[in-house]
Protein backbone atom coordinates (compact mmCIF):
# COMPACT_ATOMS: atom_id res chain seq x y z
CA UNK A 1 0.00 0.00 0.00
CA UNK A 2 1.49 3.39 -1.07
CA UNK A 3 -0.09 7.02 0.73
CA UNK A 4 1.31 10.15 -0.42
CA UNK A 5 0.94 13.53 1.46
CA UNK A 6 1.58 17.03 1.00
CA UNK A 7 0.96 20.33 1.60
CA UNK A 8 -0.21 22.24 -1.43
CA UNK A 9 0.10 25.88 -0.80
CA UNK A 10 -3.19 26.41 -2.80
CA UNK A 11 -1.34 24.65 -5.87
CA UNK A 12 1.18 28.21 -5.71
CA UNK A 13 5.05 26.85 -6.37
CA UNK A 14 8.03 29.12 -5.10
CA UNK A 15 7.61 30.78 -8.23
CA UNK A 16 4.64 32.28 -6.76
CA UNK A 17 2.71 31.30 -9.87
CA UNK A 18 -1.20 29.22 -8.90
CA UNK A 19 -0.76 26.10 -10.92
CA UNK A 20 -2.70 22.79 -10.16
CA UNK A 21 -1.61 20.78 -13.45
CA UNK A 22 1.94 20.70 -12.10
CA UNK A 23 0.73 19.74 -8.81
CA UNK A 24 -0.95 16.70 -10.38
CA UNK A 25 1.72 15.74 -12.71
CA UNK A 26 4.13 15.40 -9.38
CA UNK A 27 1.46 13.29 -7.77
CA UNK A 28 1.09 11.18 -10.50
CA UNK A 29 4.83 10.59 -11.20
CA UNK A 30 4.83 8.74 -7.99
CA UNK A 31 2.91 5.75 -9.93
CA UNK A 32 -0.03 4.25 -8.47
CA UNK A 33 -1.34 5.15 -5.45
CA UNK A 34 -3.98 4.05 -2.81
CA UNK A 35 -4.34 7.29 -0.52
CA UNK A 36 -3.77 10.86 -1.42
CA UNK A 37 -3.64 13.50 1.13
CA UNK A 38 -3.56 16.72 0.86
CA UNK A 39 -3.47 19.97 2.86
CA UNK A 40 -4.05 23.56 1.91
CA UNK A 41 -6.61 22.34 -0.78
CA UNK A 42 -8.76 25.58 -1.46
CA UNK A 43 -12.03 26.26 -2.96
CA UNK A 44 -13.12 29.70 -4.94
CA UNK A 45 -10.88 31.97 -2.71
CA UNK A 46 -10.08 34.59 -5.16
CA UNK A 47 -6.28 35.43 -2.89
CA UNK A 48 -5.31 31.34 -4.03
CA UNK A 49 -6.77 31.77 -7.38
CA UNK A 50 -10.24 31.59 -7.23
CA UNK A 51 -10.64 27.59 -8.57
CA UNK A 52 -12.36 24.91 -7.16
CA UNK A 53 -8.84 22.69 -6.32
CA UNK A 54 -10.90 19.86 -4.27
CA UNK A 55 -12.99 19.61 -7.80
CA UNK A 56 -10.33 19.58 -10.08
CA UNK A 57 -8.31 16.88 -7.94
CA UNK A 58 -11.51 14.51 -8.24
CA UNK A 59 -11.60 14.49 -11.81
CA UNK A 60 -7.72 14.63 -11.78
CA UNK A 61 -7.64 10.99 -10.01
CA UNK A 62 -11.03 9.21 -11.10
CA UNK A 63 -11.97 6.05 -9.02
CA UNK A 64 -11.11 7.56 -5.84
CA UNK A 65 -13.12 8.09 -2.66
CA UNK A 66 -12.98 11.61 -1.70
CA UNK A 67 -13.31 12.62 2.13
CA UNK A 68 -12.99 16.64 2.36
CA UNK A 69 -12.84 18.01 5.69
CA UNK A 70 -12.98 22.13 5.44
CA UNK A 71 -12.29 24.52 8.32
CA UNK A 72 -15.26 26.80 7.12
CA UNK A 73 -17.75 27.18 4.44
CA UNK A 74 -18.66 30.84 3.38
CA UNK A 75 -21.63 31.09 0.62
CA UNK A 76 -21.01 33.25 -2.20
CA UNK A 77 -23.94 35.08 -4.06
CA UNK A 78 -22.70 33.08 -7.22
CA UNK A 79 -24.07 29.90 -5.40
CA UNK A 80 -20.55 28.59 -4.41
CA UNK A 81 -18.69 28.36 -1.29
CA UNK A 82 -15.50 29.01 0.02
CA UNK A 83 -14.11 26.65 1.55
CA UNK A 84 -10.51 25.84 2.99
CA UNK A 85 -9.18 22.35 4.02
CA UNK A 86 -7.51 18.98 3.63
CA UNK A 87 -8.73 16.49 1.01
CA UNK A 88 -7.99 12.84 1.46
CA UNK A 89 -8.36 10.62 -2.13
CA UNK A 90 -8.74 6.74 -1.19
CA UNK A 91 -8.85 4.38 -4.19
CA UNK A 92 -12.52 2.62 -4.87
CA UNK A 93 -12.71 -0.35 -2.80
CA UNK A 94 -9.81 0.14 0.27
CA UNK A 95 -12.37 2.89 2.42
CA UNK A 96 -14.43 1.03 4.88
CA UNK A 97 -15.47 4.61 6.51
CA UNK A 98 -14.86 7.88 6.85
CA UNK A 99 -15.28 11.17 9.56
CA UNK A 100 -14.37 14.97 9.85
CA UNK A 101 -12.84 16.47 12.98
CA UNK A 102 -12.53 20.10 13.68
CA UNK A 103 -9.00 20.51 15.82
CA UNK A 104 -9.25 22.51 19.30
CA UNK A 105 -9.15 26.49 18.95
CA UNK A 106 -8.24 28.46 21.72
CA UNK A 107 -8.22 32.10 21.42
CA UNK A 108 -4.70 33.27 20.61
CA UNK A 109 -5.37 36.88 19.67
CA UNK A 110 -3.11 38.44 17.87
CA UNK A 111 -2.30 35.32 16.72
CA UNK A 112 -3.49 34.31 13.34
CA UNK A 113 -5.76 31.25 13.20
CA UNK A 114 -7.20 29.56 10.60
CA UNK A 115 -10.05 26.50 11.34
CA UNK A 116 -7.88 23.49 11.54
CA UNK A 117 -9.49 20.37 10.85
CA UNK A 118 -9.07 16.11 10.45
CA UNK A 119 -9.87 14.22 7.45
CA UNK A 120 -9.82 11.12 9.18
CA UNK A 121 -10.32 7.86 6.80
CA UNK A 122 -10.91 4.06 7.61
CA UNK A 123 -9.02 1.84 5.24
CA UNK A 124 -8.34 -1.34 4.37
CA UNK A 125 -5.09 -3.19 4.81
CA UNK A 126 -3.98 -7.08 4.69
CA UNK A 127 -7.39 -8.38 6.08
CA UNK A 128 -7.21 -4.98 9.21
CA UNK A 129 -7.71 -1.75 8.67
CA UNK A 130 -5.97 1.39 9.02
CA UNK A 131 -7.54 4.86 10.75
CA UNK A 132 -5.85 7.94 8.52
CA UNK A 133 -5.64 11.03 9.97
CA UNK A 134 -4.86 13.78 7.44
CA UNK A 135 -4.43 17.12 8.94
CA UNK A 136 -2.51 20.57 8.87
CA UNK A 137 -1.33 21.82 12.23
CA UNK A 138 -1.07 25.33 13.76
CA UNK A 139 1.71 27.45 12.86
CA UNK A 140 1.54 30.99 14.03
CA UNK A 141 0.79 29.56 18.15
CA UNK A 142 2.78 27.25 20.22
CA UNK A 143 -0.35 27.15 22.51
CA UNK A 144 -3.11 25.93 19.77
CA UNK A 145 -0.16 23.69 18.15
CA UNK A 146 -0.10 21.84 21.61
CA UNK A 147 -3.63 21.35 22.70
CA UNK A 148 -4.20 20.26 18.78
CA UNK A 149 -1.52 17.74 19.62
CA UNK A 150 -3.03 16.65 22.46
CA UNK A 151 -6.83 16.08 20.97
CA UNK A 152 -5.16 13.87 18.03
CA UNK A 153 -2.94 11.63 20.69
CA UNK A 154 -6.33 11.45 22.79
CA UNK A 155 -8.28 10.66 19.52
CA UNK A 156 -5.67 8.12 18.56
CA UNK A 157 -5.95 5.86 21.78
CA UNK A 158 -9.65 6.38 21.54
CA UNK A 159 -9.85 4.73 18.35
CA UNK A 160 -7.33 1.59 19.71
CA UNK A 161 -9.62 1.31 22.71
CA UNK A 162 -12.66 0.08 20.33
CA UNK A 163 -12.80 -3.35 19.13
CA UNK A 164 -13.62 -4.82 16.02
CA UNK A 165 -17.75 -5.51 16.10
CA UNK A 166 -18.14 -9.25 15.42
CA UNK A 167 -20.11 -9.46 11.89
CA UNK A 168 -23.36 -10.66 13.91
CA UNK A 169 -23.80 -7.15 14.84
CA UNK A 170 -26.92 -5.87 13.75
CA UNK A 171 -26.77 -3.88 10.47
CA UNK A 172 -27.61 -0.52 12.20
CA UNK A 173 -26.55 2.84 13.15
CA UNK A 174 -25.07 1.73 16.58
CA UNK A 175 -22.94 -0.83 15.13
CA UNK A 176 -22.17 0.48 11.45
CA UNK A 177 -18.78 3.03 12.36
CA UNK A 178 -15.74 1.44 11.64
CA UNK A 179 -12.20 1.64 13.89
CA UNK A 180 -9.23 0.82 12.23
CA UNK A 181 -7.03 -1.35 14.29
CA UNK A 182 -4.00 1.20 13.44
CA UNK A 183 -4.10 4.75 13.48
CA UNK A 184 -1.84 6.76 10.48
CA UNK A 185 -1.26 10.57 11.39
CA UNK A 186 -0.37 12.61 8.18
CA UNK A 187 0.53 15.77 6.83
CA UNK A 188 1.87 19.31 7.72
CA UNK A 189 2.39 19.05 11.31
CA UNK A 190 4.59 22.39 11.75
CA UNK A 191 6.56 20.43 14.18
CA UNK A 192 10.20 20.91 13.53
CA UNK A 193 11.95 17.49 13.60
CA UNK A 194 14.64 18.73 16.37
CA UNK A 195 12.30 20.89 18.62
CA UNK A 196 11.08 19.63 21.80
CA UNK A 197 7.47 19.00 20.80
CA UNK A 198 8.74 16.30 18.61
CA UNK A 199 10.49 14.46 21.11
CA UNK A 200 7.28 14.76 23.42
CA UNK A 201 5.49 13.15 20.43
CA UNK A 202 7.76 10.38 19.77
CA UNK A 203 8.75 9.55 23.47
CA UNK A 204 5.72 10.30 25.98
CA UNK A 205 2.88 10.27 23.87
CA UNK A 206 4.28 7.39 21.65
CA UNK A 207 3.74 8.30 18.07
CA UNK A 208 6.46 5.71 15.83
CA UNK A 209 7.55 8.42 13.17
CA UNK A 210 7.61 6.07 10.10
CA UNK A 211 10.36 7.94 8.21
CA UNK A 212 12.97 6.82 11.33
CA UNK A 213 11.95 3.19 10.69
CA UNK A 214 13.84 2.13 7.63
CA UNK A 215 17.02 4.56 9.00
CA UNK A 216 17.74 2.35 11.67
CA UNK A 217 18.86 -0.16 9.61
CA UNK A 218 20.59 2.08 7.07
CA UNK A 219 23.64 3.78 8.58
CA UNK A 220 24.22 5.74 5.36
CA UNK A 221 20.66 7.12 4.93
CA UNK A 222 19.96 10.39 5.63
CA UNK A 223 16.50 11.92 6.73
CA UNK A 224 15.19 14.14 3.55
CA UNK A 225 13.71 17.58 3.92
CA UNK A 226 10.01 18.04 3.63
CA UNK A 227 9.86 21.79 3.52
CA UNK A 228 12.40 25.10 3.66
CA UNK A 229 14.02 23.12 0.22
CA UNK A 230 13.79 26.13 -2.26
CA UNK A 231 11.11 28.95 -0.16
CA UNK A 232 14.59 30.37 2.56
CA UNK A 233 12.10 33.71 2.41
CA UNK A 234 9.47 32.00 3.94
CA UNK A 235 11.72 29.46 5.55
CA UNK A 236 14.96 31.38 6.33
CA UNK A 237 16.21 28.39 8.23
CA UNK A 238 16.46 26.55 5.13
CA UNK A 239 15.67 22.73 4.32
CA UNK A 240 13.86 20.93 7.23
CA UNK A 241 11.33 18.67 8.61
CA UNK A 242 7.81 19.05 9.42
CA UNK A 243 5.82 16.99 7.67
CA UNK A 244 5.36 13.70 8.67
CA UNK A 245 3.74 10.11 8.83
CA UNK A 246 3.59 9.18 12.32
CA UNK A 247 1.98 5.69 13.70
CA UNK A 248 0.76 4.07 16.10
CA UNK A 249 2.90 0.98 17.65
CA UNK A 250 1.55 -2.02 16.48
CA UNK A 251 2.41 -0.87 12.36
CA UNK A 252 6.05 -0.56 13.21
CA UNK A 253 6.22 -3.64 11.47
CA UNK A 254 4.90 -3.02 8.27
CA UNK A 255 6.64 0.02 7.18
CA UNK A 256 8.25 -0.66 4.22
CA UNK A 257 9.83 2.69 2.95
CA UNK A 258 9.31 6.87 3.19
CA UNK A 259 10.72 9.01 -0.11
CA UNK A 260 10.22 12.37 -0.74
CA UNK A 261 10.20 14.33 -3.71
CA UNK A 262 13.02 17.76 -2.99
CA UNK A 263 13.06 18.26 -6.60
CA UNK A 264 9.55 19.67 -7.23
CA UNK A 265 8.94 23.43 -6.58
CA UNK A 266 5.52 23.29 -7.52
CA UNK A 267 4.57 23.72 -3.54
CA UNK A 268 6.84 25.46 -0.04
CA UNK A 269 6.90 21.72 1.52
CA UNK A 270 7.58 18.75 -0.72
CA UNK A 271 5.61 15.36 -1.06
CA UNK A 272 6.43 12.11 1.22
CA UNK A 273 5.27 8.53 0.20
CA UNK A 274 4.77 5.69 2.77
CA UNK A 275 5.08 2.57 1.61
CA UNK A 276 3.51 -0.33 3.71
CA UNK A 277 4.37 -4.13 3.29
CA UNK A 278 2.06 -6.01 1.50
Amino acid sequence: MRLLSWNIQSTKGCDGVFNIHRIIDVIKAFGELDVICLQEVSRNIQAYNDDDQKQLFEDAFEGYHSVWATGFSRPLANGKCQEFGNLTLVKQGKLLDQRIHQLPAPYVSPAIQIPRTIAEAVISYKGNSITLLNTHLAYHSEFESAQQIEHLTKLRDQILSHQKPPASQPNDAYHLAQRGQHVLLCGDLNVDLNSAKYTRMTSEMAWLDAAEIPLENNDSAQRQPTCGVFDTNLWPEGAHVRDYFLCSSLLHNQISSVDVNTLTMASDHQPICLTLKD
